[in-house]
């Protein structure tokens, strides 16, 4: 058994893995590589003793051979050849700037998986697996509510990240009448962007719309808010719904994006930077897949 470190407050988590930590080991073998190793084994046998062995005998107690010497002295393996190697496996993640309040790390049949637990007014991700189904297995899966990710939105908006006051044409103003806020609800039109005054005239509006995401070259991705429509208005207002939607559509999406970006790996001491290279919206969450690459390293000064 094996604990890896959760520090939710630090929004990361590390898992190390040594040979001391392996009480028991099932080595198995690829066919490709069982074919390698079976025409080693036969490159040992005699030239005039080779037309007694069938290839597939060899081929099967090759596996046999490796599963007996391996996992059957392991013990022994690990405590007389292992003791003081390096880590097998050594990896650390770090999500970003998310307030989080649990960590989770789980074992699939085929993948590791982490699950992350925000403060953030938002309704939680459905239960299933972190990789959407026949997507690039080489690729780290992510997904996140699309509360979560109007939440991260109302966040960069309180930090100034995106503007968060507007004039009546809808245009960013610092100085404009219109407070502005994002809601996620999951059906038809599930982005929800909401503008409302407290000056002057009170009045409120809301808009809904549908993000399109497609990949372009370069790893960019590209959102569309085209389904935009002005929901609900009360009171006397005028604004250019379509800039309105389009610009905090775009700007929400560009923030859950962002957070993708910002996860970073540490694996057996190598630094790995994520990049969101494909996404996809449904009505009730965001899903991103990150290519990772080895993060550039800071120059050295000349002497």
């Amino acid at each position: 058994m094996v604990a890896p470190r959760l520090d939710p407050q630090a929004g990361s988590v590390r898992l190390r893995l040594g040979a001391a930590d392996l009480r028991e080991v099932r080595p198995s073998m690829p066919p490709a590589e069982r074919k390698r190793f079976a025409e080693f084994l036969l490159s040992l046998v005699p030239g005039a003793a080779r037309g007694l062995v069938g290839r597939e005998q060899v081929e099967a107690l090759a596996e046999t051979f490796l599963r007996e010497l391996v996992g059957g002295r392991w013990p022994q393996i690990r405590d007389g050849l292992l003791q003081g190697t390096d880590d097998l496996v050594n990896v650390e993640i770090d999500l970003g700037d998310v307030p989080l309040t649990k960590i989770e790390l789980k074992s699939g049949a085929a993948d590791l998986e982490l699950w992350a637990h925000a403060a953030l007014p938002a309704a939680a991700l459905s239960a299933g697996a972190a990789r959407p189904a026949g997507s690039d297995a080489r690729l780290v899966g992510l997904r996140m509510s699309g509360g979560v990710a109007a939440a991260l939105a109302n966040r960069a908006m309180a930090s100034g990240q995106i503007p968060a006051r507007y004039n009546r044409d809808g245009a960013p103003d610092p100085r404009g009448e219109l407070l502005a806020g994002v809601d996620w609800r999951a059906g038809e039109r599930p982005l929800k962007v909401h503008a409302w005054s407290t000056e002057g005239t009170c009045a409120r509006l809301t808009f809904g719309g549908t993000p399109k995401v497609a990949a372009r070259g370069g790893g960019d991705l590209a959102v569309d808010v085209a389904d935009g429509t002005l929901e609900e208005v009360t009171g006397s207002l005028r604004v250019r719904a379509a800039v309105w939607f389009s610009g905090l559509g775009r700007q929400t999406f560009a923030v859950s994006e962002s957070i993708a970006d910002a996860i970073e790996f540490e694996i057996l001491g190598v630094d790995y930077r994520a990049r969101v290279v494909a996404a996809a919206v449904s009505r009730a969450e965001l899903e991103f897949s990150l290519a990772l690459a080895e993060a550039p390293q800071p120059a050295r000064p000349r002497r």
